[in-house]
């Protein structure tokens, strides 16, 4: 289905990313901390220390937008690539299943509800195809939680960018909590 697929290489283009992000975080924050504002005039010190603070956090913004920018995509195609080597290979569903008679049971990017009803959720359509396939047991115990969250930032950050808005982030906090059981952020 995917003849050059090769997501040992991704993985190497993908640690190489987060490596150099994590450099420039490093450089960031060693910068900031280094520096002795108590030293500087006493006119501008808590200026520069506010704006060298409000510029780390959009580093750091960045840098966890940047990174789930290329872990989210490359769990999608993994999933992608993985179910559709099943589906050729004549893998079977748990009869049992609510999800093993619909029509797009292959498709990763939809989830069903319990009376049937296609959405659009990646983690969930995820999670629901390898239950339906008895695969759960080959992953942790909190996959669909790990899905949910990677899936969810993902979103968030595509579409909110870096300043939210209130609304967005309570709203955002909301579905990680819905995602977690109630258990909140940590």
């Amino acid at each position: 289905m995917f003849p050059d697929y090769d997501p040992e290489a991704q993985l190497v283009a993908i640690s190489e990313v987060i490596r150099s992000l994590d450099k420039v975080l490093e450089t960031k924050e060693r910068t900031f901390n280094e520096t002795n504002y108590s030293n500087l005039n006493p006119d501008y010190a808590g200026d520069m220390y506010a704006g060298d603070l409000h510029e780390l956090g959009f580093i750091e913004t960045a840098v966890s937008h940047s990174a789930i920018a290329v872990i989210a995509p490359f769990l999608e195609g993994l999933f992608r690539h993985e179910i559709a080597a099943l589906y050729d290979n004549g893998y079977k569903s748990k009869p049992e299943h609510p999800r093993a008679n619909q029509k797009k049971f292959w498709k990763i990017e939809c989830a069903f509800d319990t009376d049937g009803k296609m959405v659009k959720n990646i983690a969930r359509g995820i999670y629901q195809v390898l239950e339906a396939l008895n695969l759960l047991s080959f992953f942790p115990s909190n996959a669909k939680e790990m899905l949910g969250i990677i899936f969810l930032y993902r979103n968030y950050t595509l579409h909110n960018g870096f300043e939210a808005t209130i609304e967005q982030r309570d709203k955002f906090k909301q579905k990680i909590e819905e995602i977690k059981g109630g258990r909140g952020i940590s």
